[in-house]
């Protein structure tokens, strides 16, 4: 229990520094700056943006720099390339970290229930919603990392994975994109 413990003590400070550079780069000049020097890369940059959108580690950030992106930019065409990266962010997750993600959440929430938890994703219920849950989770600004690891719990197809991930994603940044252009 103390790998876990200090497990999601660095998870949890790796947080903090995300939402600090986040906030570093709203606070600055330095966000202007990068993003136009980006120019002449700027769709691959939007597309690297949006892979990093779908890590809780990344995903402030990420925000920020699409957001910024859209200020410029076609936000149909910022939210397809962001869209298309996350996608493929979110692939990689799926594969690789969703079975560590799910233990996670089953060390947080199994601590004081930990029969009750177990049975919840056993259930026919879980399965049948589990997709839509989890693609809701993906198109928030919620770090999709919850929504892979529902998405895994319910044996959703890679096919139908990588489409309700790229088009939530794409969603999500065009609101986030259609949300800045009243704030920045």
């Amino acid at each position: 229990m103390q790998t876990k413990t200090k497990h999601l003590l660095q998870d949890f400070v790796f947080i903090l520094v995300s939402l600090t550079v986040a906030i570093f780069l709203v606070e600055s000049s330095f966000l202007q700056s990068f993003v136009g020097s980006l120019h002449k890369v700027q769709y691959l940059a939007i597309f690297v943006a949006g892979m990093f959108f779908t890590s809780i580690f990344t995903t402030a950030p990420a925000i920020v720099i699409l957001a910024s992106f859209t200020q410029n930019e076609n936000i149909f065409l910022v939210a397809l390339l962001g869209g298309l990266g996350a996608m493929v962010g979110d692939y990689i997750l799926f594969l690789f970290v969703k079975d560590r993600v799910l233990e996670d959440f089953k060390y947080i929430f199994g601590v004081s229930k930990h029969k009750r938890i177990p049975h919840i994703f056993k259930t026919k219920l879980f399965h049948f919603f589990s997709p839509f849950f989890g693609a809701l989770i993906i198109a928030s600004p919620l770090p999709d990392e919850l929504g892979i690891a529902i998405l895994g719990l319910s044996n959703t197809s890679n096919k139908f994975f990588l489409l309700l991930s790229f088009l939530f994603n794409a969603g999500g940044i065009f609101v986030i994109g259609f949300l800045a252009t009243f704030i920045l």
